[in-house]
C-alpha cells in the first residue's frame, strides 16, 4: 500500500468484539495522528453512537449508503457490518492518501464503491487544507481547520449530477438511501446540490454542521428541502430533536464547533 502524503499509518488487529471486525477482514489501517488514532487504538470503533442513530431511522431493505468525506472508510465499514439492509455503499474521498487507506480497509467489501474526488457545487480542481494533528480535519474552507498547523493539497471535486455515474446508478439501484456528510464546512452546500430525486429517497441524512466564518449556506433553500422531504431534525450534541430555526441559529455560529445533525424522513 502506498504511504499517505502527510501521515504515517499503522495496521491494527481487531478484536472480535469490535464493530469494525468481520471474519474476512480482521485488520484495519489507520493514520497516525493526535486525534483519531488514539480513539481507534483504545476503543476499536469510530462514531458507533451516531451510526446507531442513523440505523434506527432506516426502514428500507435495499438501502444505498452515500458517504461524503469518507476519510479512511471506517464509517462505511461499520455501517455495512451493522446492517444487511444496506446493500451498497458509495464513498467519496478527495484526499489521495486517505482514499488509498479506505480502499484497503474496504477491499473485502464487494458492496462498496470508492471515488477519489469530493463533492461540491462545481467541477474543478481546488486546494484543500489539512490539519496536521487530525487526519480527518480536512476542508475546502481553511476556516474549518482547528489547528494553525496545516498544509494544502490539490484535489478534484465534482458536482453531483443524476444524469452521470455513479449518481444515476445510485438512484436506479436503490429503493431508499442513507446519507452521511463530513466535509468540515461544505455539508449543507453539497446536500442542497443533490436534487429532488435524491432527497425523495433519503430516509436519514447526517450532516456535520460546522460553525465557521464565511460559510455560504442558503438557509431558505435548506428550509424548502426540509419542509418538502423531511419531518424531523435531531441534534446529536443536544441529544434531542430541534426546530429548523434552532439548526439555523447553531449553523450561523463562528466558534469552529460542530454538531452532527440528522435530517429524518
Amino acid at each position: 500500500m502506498k504511504q499517505g502524503v502527510l501521515f504515517s499509518h499503522a495496521k491494527l488487529k481487531l478484536k472480535e468484539s469490535s464493530p469494525l471486525y468481520t471474519a474476512s477482514a480482521k485488520e484495519i489501517f489507520i493514520n497516525i495522528d493526535e486525534t483519531i488514532f488514539p480513539q481507534i487504538i483504545t476503543h476499536q470503533e469510530w462514531g458507533t453512537s451516531n451510526n446507531k442513530r442513523i440505523l434506527s431511522h432506516l426502514k428500507g431493505e435495499n438501502i444505498g449508503l452515500i458517504d461524503v468525506g469518507a476519510n479512511i472508510g471506517l464509517f462505511t465499514r461499520q455501517m455495512l457490518i451493522a446492517s444487511k439492509n444496506i446493500t451498497h455503499a458509495y464513498c467519496f474521498e478527495p484526499k489521495t492518501s486517505s482514499f488509498e487507506i479506505a480502499t484497503v480497509n474496504l477491499e473485502r467489501f464487494t458492496n462498496a464503491s470508492l471515488f477519489n474526488y469530493g463533492l461540491a457545487e462545481a467541477n474543478k480542481t481546488i486546494d484543500i487544507s489539512i490539519n496536521l494533528t487530525n487526519s480527518g480535519n480536512i476542508s475546502l474552507n481553511k476556516n474549518a481547520i482547528l489547528n494553525s498547523t496545516h498544509l494544502s493539497e490539490k484535489v478534484e471535486i465534482r458536482r453531483p449530477d443524476v444524469l452521470k455515474e455513479p449518481f444515476s446508478s445510485i438512484i436506479k439501484n436503490h429503493t431508499s438511501l442513507a446519507y452521511k456528510s463530513d466535509t468540515e464546512g461544505l455539508d449543507e452546500t453539497i446536500f442542497s446540490q443533490l436534487g429532488t430525486i435524491f432527497w425523495e429517497k433519503i430516509e436519514c441524512a447526517m450532516l456535520e454542521i460546522s460553525r465557521i466564518p464565511d460559510k455560504k449556506t442558503d438557509y431558505e433553500n435548506m428550509n424548502e428541502i426540509f419542509k418538502s422531504h423531511f419531518s424531523k431534525i435531531f441534534s446529536t450534541k443536544k441529544g434531542a430533536f430541534i426546530e429548523f430555526s434552532e439548526y439555523v441559529a447553531y449553523s450561523n455560529g463562528t466558534d469552529k464547533q460542530f454538531d452532527d445533525i440528522l435530517f429524518i424522513k
